[in-house]
């Protein structure tokens, strides 16, 4: 299989990654709101608050993630 590189795709290759980046925005910005909404209604009166406290933490928790990865490839 021959190797993609800047020459084969071009000015292309940052133009399709702020596009991609642009749809995900979209996406998360759906979801976060529903996993909150969610999260805060099904847990008990006394906990909402640390309950709608959880999907706050998946942004930060997934850049530590893929910051560790990505050291580790080095």
């Amino acid at each position: 299989m021959a190797e993609v590189t800047y020459a084969t795709i071009g000015y292309a290759a940052p133009v399709l990654l702020t596009l991609l980046r642009v749809c995900q925005g979209i996406g998360v910005g759906g979801e976060w709101g529903g996993s909150v909404l969610l999260s805060m209604e099904w847990g008990s009166i006394r906990r909402r608050g640390l309950m709608a406290g959880w999907p706050q933490l998946g942004v930060p928790l997934g850049l530590v993630t893929s910051t560790g990865v990505v050291r580790l490839d080095r």
